[in-house]
């Protein structure tokens, strides 16, 4: 498998996550244990994140819930633990087919522990970082819609552009952040214990301004924790990121994520 995550030479994917947020537990140090000896054969590795407090929806530093984070040899994918969730993500992708594979294993596997659980949210995010080609900016990549309105000269234009569609059942979201800087991660997702692919070491060593965009796609249907219907949902949820994802972007934008990567 190459470092470009997805079948295009120059994909621009550098993140995925899958989150399944559940009825919190007073004792996740009890369930990150049993969830380690669950999949421990395909994610030995143990990231000593217990001082990184979150809970879920609240902002970083809230002191509830420590983190377990636990990686494949590679580290390259990964199961996050936390009092109200669990996570699935990686920085290593081919297809999305087998992407939803490996997550099928890993909701399987933990569903012993889960199955009382009462799962309140299902979330999938797709992270692609722009890295525009000389004599281009990030702007020439996204729908106008999503590049804002210019209020200066245009020289140091940042925009951080949100555009969502709330849904009965939950919703889905685009975010697009372009600073004048190099970025290459959305601020609030750290990939905790997770190696970036190496095309974004190479690009980030030109110091080029980039931009992230982001599409979140989520359902708050309450419903018992089971492997296969979640696994179902999460399926219906990636339809929805590609629809939103091919509307974000221009044509120009998926003719050079389609040709080989420059290196400059």
């Amino acid at each position: 498998m190459t470092d470009t995550l997805g079948q295009w030479p120059s994909a621009p994917l550098v993140y995925v996550l899958a989150e399944v947020r559940c009825s919190p537990t007073l004792d996740v140090e009890r369930r990150a244990a049993a969830v380690q000896e669950a999949i421990r054969s395909e994610y030995p590795l143990l990231e000593p994140v217990a001082d990184i407090r979150v809970s879920p929806g609240a902002q970083i530093g809230a002191t509830t819930s420590p983190i377990f984070a636990f990686a494949d040899a590679n580290r390259r994918r990964g199961v996050v633990i936390s009092s109200g969730s669990v996570c699935y993500h990686v920085t290593e992708y081919a297809t999305s087919n087998e992407f939803l594979d490996q997550l099928g294993s890993v909701l399987r596997a933990i569903e012993p522990i889960y199955a009382t659980d009462t799962v309140t949210r299902l979330g999938l995010r797709y992270v692609d970082a722009i890295v525009p080609e000389d004599n281009e900016t990030v702007f020439d990549y996204v729908s106008p819609a999503l590049a804002g309105v210019s209020l200066d000269d245009g020289s140091s234009r940042r925009v951080q552009c949100v555009v969502e569609q709330p849904r009965q059942d939950g919703g889905i979201a685009i975010r697009f952040l372009a600073l004048g800087i190099p970025i290459y991660r959305s601020p609030d997702l750290p990939a905790l214990g997770l190696r970036q692919p190496a095309w974004v070491d190479r690009a980030m060593e030109h110091q080029a301004a980039t931009a992230i965009l982001d599409t979140d796609h989520w359902i708050a249907t309450p419903r018992q924790y089971q492997a296969e219907p979640v696994l179902d949902a999460f399926k219906s949820l990636k339809a929805g990121i590609t629809s939103a994802f091919l509307k974000a972007t221009t044509p120009h934008a998926l003719k050079i994520w389609q040709s080989p990567r420059s290196t400059r």
